[in-house]
């Protein structure tokens, strides 16, 4: 009877020792405290291509101040560059008649793409430094009329057929809407319809 005591006794400090090693040395029922992650700060780097466009949250409702719409802010539209006033005019018209009801309407984010709005001399050099083709200057990315954007959970073929729909309900005033598959965003304008 002793040597099976014993034998018990032996087993359950084994036990014991298991679990106070998988408790990082705890004891029993004592909890651990739990360190929070430092909160996230937003960058210019854009996260690694796998994952699609590179984009900076910023799904806030309502926005306050001085912003271009509900939805979006300028950090996102003229984020290397900040535009001179006529084309942030056109950049708040392409927000309030593409992008802010694109998002009412799909009740999710829409991102505009790391370097999907305004593009200036900064964003030039940003372009030279990734080894990059420039933009033209007749771009409408230039002018502050079109944006490269991702909704979250859509494909770009998917979010071009809404917004075209949406257009011939009346919803939005817009001129293409082009979806770049490999990359993984779509492009909306405000220029004239027309086929690249």
């Amino acid at each position: 009877m002793k040597a099976s005591q014993d034998f018990w006794y032996a087993v359950g400090a084994f036990l014991a020792g298991l679990v106070a090693a998988f408790m990082g040395g705890r004891k029993a029922g004592q909890r651990q405290r739990q360190e929070l992650p430092p909160p996230a700060t937003p960058t210019l780097e854009p996260p690694p291509a796998a994952d699609g466009p590179a984009v900076i949250e910023n799904d806030v409702d309502p926005v306050a101040g001085d912003q271009p719409g509900r939805w979006f802010s300028w950090r996102e539209l003229d984020r290397f560059d900040e535009a001179p006033a006529p084309v942030r005019a056109e950049l708040r018209r392409l927000v309030r008649e593409v992008l802010d009801p694109l998002r009412d309407e799909v009740r999710r984010p829409v991102h505009v793409t790391l370097n999907g709005g305004f593009n200036g001399p900064s964003t030039d050099a940003w372009y030279k430094q990734q080894g990059r083709t420039l933009r033209s200057s007749g771009s409408y990315h230039r002018k502050g009329q079109a944006a490269d954007i991702v909704v979250d959970g859509m494909r770009p073929q998917d979010v071009a057929d809404l917004l075209r729909k949406m257009r011939a309900e009346g919803k939005v005033n817009f001129g293409p809407a082009r979806p770049y598959k490999a990359e993984g965003y779509t492009h909306v304008d405000l220029g004239p319809e027309r086929s690249w």
